[in-house]
């Protein structure tokens, strides 16, 4: 039996402790795709529920200000403002001061989905949490009822 070759030579020892290491490498694939697919379906149902809030405003007369590209770039200033070390405040609430109602709130929420495994309010909570007040305070100034 010189010539047969052990499929599994690359895991090294004994029949156990090759068994033993096959199902703990099954168990690592079958944990990496559970858990990437609840998050990919914490994604859409997330972003199922503020398109549904969106079109619910809309029924009510209450629309998006903004092109969904205009949105994305909003979301995209947040998350430089935020990325990296130290935040930039005052780019996080230029954007805030920008939002004209609840719509407008839900947009960038949809439109900054998840990023790094977080969505806005925990990116916000993460990074800023000790300006939530200040964040809350510009959207109830412009009246909207959204609090992070």
């Amino acid at each position: 039996m010189a010539g047969n070759k052990d499929m599994f030579g690359f895991l090294g020892g004994d029949f156990k402790t090759k068994i033993f290491s096959i199902i703990i490498i099954l168990i690592i694939i079958v944990l990496l795709f559970w858990g990437g697919k609840k998050l990919s379906n914490y994604i859409k149902s997330f972003k199922i529920a503020e398109r549904m809030e969106i079109a619910e405003l809309a029924s009510q007369g209450v629309k998006v200000s903004y092109t969904d590209a205009q949105f994305k770039t909003y979301a995209d200033t947040l998350e430089r403002a935020m990325k990296g070390l130290g935040t930039d405040v005052n780019s996080v609430h230029n954007v805030f001061k920008l939002m004209k109602n609840r719509a407008d709130v839900l947009k960038l929420i949809e439109k900054f989905g998840v990023r790094d495994g977080q969505d806005l309010r925990q990116w916000l909570d993460a990074e800023i949490m000790l300006y939530m007040k200040d964040i809350n305070g510009i959207l109830a100034r412009n009246g909207i009822d959204y609090t992070f």
